[in-house]
């Protein structure tokens, strides 16, 4: 307390509260909790856990169409042959069909239905309403049939039998070769280009041996006559 009659001193002006809330602690911020981040991993549904979906499979006038939208491969193939009486064998495995295959052909829109499912197809036969009366499906890279391996050991076997057949003789006597007559050689066909009167004149060469070959023989014939 300052005594009567004394004044602050000029420029000082004492404030009692601002010790007290310089001394008072800052409130801590609040901590924020950071948001969970979904698994990087995380993967949508396969369709294979879905349930498929009918197939719309139409024979109409000799032409096959077929609509799939996440279909059964193995149920459009049975709704085909209840459909036509078709015979359908060696269907192994499942998978599921999308798109538009057709109107067309029925065995060009089954060959497209079928491409890169891993079998080899064989169709034969026809119904009445156009489609193949028989389908045969097998997987590519399938060993052969018993038959097929059944076959091979009777070839080699018939092979064998030829390689240790001995080779048959001929008995019949071989003739000499005859030597071939000499060629007449004629003045100026020694560059193999004969003039008229060179080819008339072998004419008559010729014509003359045969002449005398016939006078031998006659004079033969006559000299064997008995007397």
């Amino acid at each position: 307390m300052q005594s009567p009659g004394t004044y602050p001193q000029p420029g000082f002006h004492p404030h009692p509260q601002a010790g007290a809330t310089a001394s008072q602690p800052r409130a801590a911020a609040p901590t924020q909790t950071p948001a969970t981040a979904a698994p990087a991993n995380a993967t949508a549904p396969s369709l294979l856990t879905q349930p498929s979906q009918p197939a719309k499979v139409s024979i109409q006038a000799g032409k096959l169409s077929i609509q799939a939208n996440n279909s059964s491969l193995t149920a459009i193939l049975q709704q085909v042959a209840s459909s036509s009486g078709t015979n359908i064998d060696g269907l192994s495995k499942d998978e599921r069909v999308f798109g538009v295959y057709g109107p067309g052909d029925p065995r060009d829109v089954i060959t497209e239905l079928l491409e890169g499912s891993g079998y080899n197809i064989v169709m034969f036969g026809k119904t009445s309403a156009g489609m193949p009366s028989q389908i045969t499906l097998s997987p590519r890279g399938a060993a052969p049939t018993p038959a097929m391996n059944a076959s091979h050991p009777a070839v080699n076997q018939a092979a064998d039998d030829d390689d240790n057949t001995p080779p048959q003789q001929d008995d019949t006597p071989q003739q000499p070769p005859q030597p071939a007559p000499p060629a007449a050689t004629t003045p100026g066909s020694a560059n193999g280009v004969r003039t008229p009167q060179q080819m008339f004149q072998e004419l008559q060469q010729m014509r003359q041996q045969q002449q005398q070959t016939t006078d031998q023989q006659s004079q033969q014939q006559t000299d064997q006559q008995p007397q």
